[in-house]
């Protein structure tokens, strides 16, 4: 394939498809091996190059648009409780335990698919949660991993990944980078971003007005991803006024607290309606609509904390 070569989808998924089916033969022959996300080739160069440093084998993507995506990825499920918790005084010493962890695999340990959150099928109430809450969890460990926060800047439902027992992985860390904790911010020096691009209907005002990037940008991301998740309803929609789910959420919410019958109309009007719901079912809808409104806030200020997020989760 030549250099700057566009090719269509069915292509770019036999490509794919091809790559899964020698995947197995290919670790054990040659060792690990990385796959590049060319999606964003700027974002990745460091990367790139940091995995050639250490001797990693990495294959050139073949050229596609974002949206062309395969609906699976393959990923090492239990790798990151191998390595939890374990410390390597050499970049050749997580190499060896990376290749023996690689080798010790069944062949079929490959070919298992994960599924996008948005993708699936009506979830009931409790795996919502649940999902939720392991999500919440992830990125409370990036915001908290270091002296410095790593924020993921694309959190959204096409990128939490759901594997065959509908465990939660956060994927796509194309746009990912050292950031700022809110709590260590002020308005008078907030870090600016001048390269991230993430989807614009996941990104907070202050965001896409000044580039201002702290915690509270995944927070607001992740509100999103609890209103779709408790609406059924996409982030963006043309068929709906407004056409953005935060911004719908609140008119609608607004105007149903008026009536007396406010939290009937509430689950009549906001709830995933594919899913039924329960009185008992009817706390969760109504934790994750509230959660997912009071993250979306525009006042980053006033948002909670993935901390926060958790523990009102976990209380459900």
């Amino acid at each position: 394939m030549k250099p700057g070569q566009s090719i269509t989808a069915d292509t770019y998924c036999a490509q794919i498809d091809k790559l899964r089916h020698n995947l197995p033969t290919m670790v054990r022959r040659r060792g690990p091996i990385i796959l590049q996300d060319n999606a964003r080739p700027h974002a990745a160069k460091k990367t790139v190059a940091k995995f050639r440093e250490l001797g990693y084998e990495v294959l050139e993507h073949p050229p596609y648009s974002p949206d062309l995506v395969p609906t699976d990825f393959h990923l090492f499920k239990h790798l990151s409780s191998f390595l939890n918790g374990r410390i390597f005084k050499t970049p050749d010493d997580a190499k060896t335990a990376f290749k023996k962890f690689i080798n010790s695999r069944n062949p079929e340990f490959y070919n298992r698919g994960i599924k996008k959150l948005n993708n699936t099928s009506p979830l009931s109430w409790d795996t919502k949660k649940s999902i939720c809450l392991g999500s919440a969890l992830g990125l409370h460990f990036l915001h908290t991993i270091g002296t410095a926060p790593i924020i993921h800047g694309d959190v959204k439902c096409a990128n939490i990944l759901l594997d065959k027992h509908l465990e939660p992985k956060l994927g796509d860390f194309g746009l990912s980078r050292d950031g700022q904790v809110e709590l260590d911010a002020s308005d008078k020096s907030p870090m600016i971003a001048s390269h991230i691009k993430g989807t614009l209907a996941y990104l907070p005002p202050e965001f896409t007005r000044s580039k201002i990037l702290t915690t509270k940008l995944d927070v607001y991301s992740f509100g999103v991803v609890l209103l779709e998740v408790a609406t059924g309803q996409r982030a963006y929609s043309d068929n709906r006024e407004p056409h953005g789910l935060v911004n719908f959420v609140a008119k609608r919410y607004n105007e149903l607290r008026r009536r007396s019958n406010f939290e009937e109309e509430l689950f009549k009007e906001l709830s995933d309606k594919r899913v039924p719901i329960t009185k008992d079912e009817a706390a969760i809808f109504k934790k994750l609509l509230h959660l997912g409104s009071q993250a979306s806030v525009e006042d980053r200020l006033k948002r909670p904390s993935f901390s926060e997020i958790v523990v009102a989760l976990q209380e459900l």
